[in-house]
């Protein structure tokens, strides 16, 4: 098997879990956030095709982009895709590999609120799979790993986004 998808070899566990409300304690037992002041932002958006939607519309759009992330990072053979490839993983992956994307570089587009359409949100998520499936060699157990997520992804997909009208679901 050439090269582990992403971070193969390392067992650990990243945090992958949605950011806490400030204010709020975290899960690890941390103490209080100081609140700290955020930026308004508008009630309406111009989404990528240059119309205009509601806060409503984007609420909605984020809240699913969320749930089919949470449920592809939940999944036990998620683990080697959280974290970038590294050149001492695998060497060669940056060559054959043009352009690198891992699920903890998803979740902080999603933190950052910088996906203006579900389309662009599973493109991210449809590339991990597909660089995946291009680096390692067809049935290896990382390929094989890509395969599976890449069809859950697609079931994840249209229940999330199936019953957004705004949004024409991607084929």
């Amino acid at each position: 098997q050439r090269g582990g998808g992403v971070g193969a070899a390392k067992q650990q566990q990243h945090d992958m879990s949605p950011p806490q409300p400030q204010g709020t304690k975290n899960s690890k037992g941390g103490g209080a956030v100081q609140q700290q002041a955020r930026p308004t932002t508008p009630a309406v958006s111009v989404s990528g095709d240059g119309e205009e939607e509601d806060a409503g519309v984007m609420k909605k759009r984020q809240e699913a982009m969320s749930k089919v992330f949470k449920a592809i990072v939940a999944h036990d053979k998620a683990e080697p895709f959280k974290k970038p490839v590294t050149k001492r993983e695998a060497p060669d992956y940056h060559t054959v590999i043009k352009k690198p994307m891992a699920l903890n570089d998803v979740k902080k587009k999603l933190d950052k609120n910088d996906y203006v359409d579900s389309k662009d949100f599973m493109g991210d998520m449809n590339l991990i799979m597909a660089n995946a499936m291009t680096y390692n060699q067809k049935g290896s157990e990382i390929w094989v790993w890509a395969k599976e997520l890449q069809a859950i992804l697609r079931k994840e997909e249209l229940a999330a986004f199936g019953d957004l009208s705004a949004e024409p679901a991607a084929g």
